[in-house]
Order: C-alpha cells, then sequence, then structure tokens
C-alpha cells in the first residue's frame, strides 16, 4: 500500500502547477476518479503536455472513471472533439 501512495503522490507532485477544477459527482467516485485523473495527466504531461489543460477541463468524475483504460490517443481525441 505504501508503494501505491508514493506513486499517486509522485503523481500529483508532477501536475501540481495545473489549475485542475472539483470533480463533481458523488464522493467515492470523486475519490477514484481524483487517482485516475492524475495517473492519466502525469503520464500525459510527458508525452503531450500541451492538451492537459484540455483533459483538465472534465470534470466529471464518471467520465475519468469509464475512460480509465482507455488509451492515450483517445483520451485525447475525446477532448478535442468535446
Amino acid at each position: 500500500m505504501v508503494a501505491r501512495e508514493a506513486e499517486a503522490a509522485a503523481h500529483r507532485a508532477a501536475i501540481a502547477g495545473h489549475a485542475l477544477p472539483p470533480l463533481t459527482g458523488s464522493a467515492r467516485q470523486v475519490a477514484w476518479a481524483d487517482t485516475i485523473r492524475a495517473e492519466r495527466l502525469a503520464r500525459l504531461l510527458r508525452s503531450h503536455p500541451t492538451c492537459i489543460d484540455d483533459l483538465a477541463t472534465r470534470v466529471d468524475a464518471k467520465w475519468w472513471i469509464d475512460h480509465r483504460q482507455a488509451p492515450d490517443d483517445a483520451l485525447l481525441r475525446s477532448t478535442i472533439l468535446a
């Protein structure tokens, strides 16, 4: 569990410079989606740094949960098409 918490902290640190709006949804959804969003944005920050702000506008926790296993390019496309 400690390794997972350290990894989550590293993801949050990687995206700390970006103002992320609060997620919407139930408390359980928001908690889970916050972890998913931090992980995905941290990874995308390395490969597509200019797209982070567009993806950060996704505030629906359910959207992040539903797209948690989507490939990075699919996430980016969904933001462009939104």
